[in-house]
């Protein structure tokens, strides 16, 4: 069974296994960035504070993906920026701010068995909780298993950026999609 909890101190070396050792969903991700090495004391400090700072009435941005006892990744939203999208949101726009959610399943033996597909369900269903009206998502055209998983979630392709990343030899493209309630 998936469920989304809140990040607690119990998941921190996760994280620092997902930044430090098992970086494939990173890759999968943005695979034209390097990932980048991290310090691994500095990672745990900044997690345990995010771990203070949300008992302190902090609005979550954030949760982490479980199936069963097992954390495989999380979910999360952000403002969205506009600007590289400037044909579906010309500069100068008085629209309220756009939220953009994401989700990474950061254990590889866990991709392609619908739980990405699950855990954004509950995530898009707890944003729109929250008053959302509209909510984005950003990917690249490379990223199949992203694309798939925002098309079953209700997302429709919104906007399309031409040829904005390199991999090797090969152009992509930025994408953007929408659902809205």
């Amino acid at each position: 069974m998936i469920y989304l909890k809140d990040f607690t101190e119990h998941e921190i070396e996760d994280e620092i296994r997902w930044m430090t050792t098992e970086t494939e969903w990173i890759k999968a991700d943005t695979p034209w960035e390097p990932v980048e090495p991290v310090d691994e004391e500095e990672l745990r400090n900044e997690f345990s504070e995010i771990v203070k700072e949300s008992l302190e009435d902090f609005v979550w941005s954030r949760k982490e993906v479980f199936v069963d006892d097992h954390h495989i990744g999380f979910v999360s939203r952000y403002p969205l920026e506009t600007s590289e999208y400037e044909d579906a949101f010309p500069l100068g726009d008085k629209e309220p701010e756009r939220t953009a959610v994401g989700i990474e399943i950061c254990e590889s033996s866990f991709w392609n068995k619908g739980y990405g597909t699950e855990a954004l369900k509950e995530w898009i269903k707890y944003c729109f909780a929250s008053g959302e009206k509209e909510i984005y998502l950003e990917t690249w055209s490379g990223n199949n298993r992203m694309i798939k998983c925002a098309e079953k979630c209700g997302f429709k392709l919104y906007a399309k950026v031409t040829g904005t990343h390199m991999i090797g030899a090969e152009q992509f493209d930025s994408l953007l999609f929408r659902v809205a309630l």
